[in-house]
């Protein structure tokens, strides 16, 4: 037979703002917060409660069918967090969804405290600026297989991708850092395992807007090389690259 459980609801008003937060008790729990509310002679409020919850390491929001913090200011910004026992989490939405004064808007999957979503990305940012930002995250850690982990566009026409694998800056296929300028020249970084390498070419490949592309070789954090190189693209099925002579 389940154990039963408590819900317990604190609100916090101060300057037209508005928190709302839910607490599962179990029976030993709801007992113990009886005896210091009988023993307590003063006056108390929900910032007592909220310390005493504290003091005994049980705050811990859980709210089972809907967010366990909700928190409303005076200037319309509004968020809701979902938590299963104190822990960031919900199966089928975002566990964080924040829309601020101006516009702004974050949204972020959470599974049991970590960054988590297998079907898309796990945190998704707008802001009133015109920036857009997209992560992906298995577990916690920074990770996608078939595509870029972070995606991030900025009103004035700047695209910027991130590969990761487990966490690492990682590609094996193409630059694993791109940044992409509105009069279309281009920056490129090529990792493996978190760290900047390449077998068949410079690690960072620079192309202008003119067209011009220049490639660099660097070696423990140091540029050593540095060349220009032939527009490829504008030769089908023709690649180039070159090799650093041996030491």
């Amino acid at each position: 037979m389940p154990a039963t459980k408590f819900h317990l609801a604190l609100e916090f008003n101060s300057h037209s703002d508005e928190h709302i937060e839910w607490h599962t008790l179990n029976p030993e729990t709801l007992h113990s917060l009886h005896d210091w509310m009988d023993t307590t002679e003063k006056s108390l409020t929900t910032h007592d409660v909220v310390n005493w919850l504290n003091r005994n390491n049980l705050r811990m929001p859980d709210r089972e069918n809907g967010p366990a913090v909700i928190v409303k200011t005076a200037d319309g910004a509004h968020k809701e967090e979902y938590f299963r026992k104190g822990l960031r989490h919900r199966d089928n939405g975002p566990a964080l969804i924040e829309t601020r004064y101006d516009g702004s808007h974050t949204e972020v999957y959470s599974s049991h405290g970590l960054r988590h979503r297998i079907d898309g990305p796990a945190v998704i940012e707008t802001n009133a600026c015109g920036r857009y930002r997209e992560e992906y995250f298995c577990k916690g850690i920074l990770h996608r297989t078939d595509g870029p982990a972070v995606t991030e566009t900025t009103a004035d026409g700047i695209c910027t991708e991130r590969y990761y694998t487990e966490g690492q800056l990682h590609r094996a296929d193409g630059p694993a850092m791109i940044e992409t300028r509105a009069d279309g020249s281009r920056l490129e970084h090529y990792y493996l395992e978190g760290k900047l390498g390449r077998t068949d070419g410079p690690v960072i490949v620079e192309t202008k807007a003119n067209g011009r592309r220049s490639g660099h070789y660097v070696e423990d954090g140091v540029t050593i090389s540095t060349c220009r190189l032939p527009d490829i693209t504008a030769i089908r099925g023709v690649s180039l690259y070159r090799t650093p002579a041996a030491p």
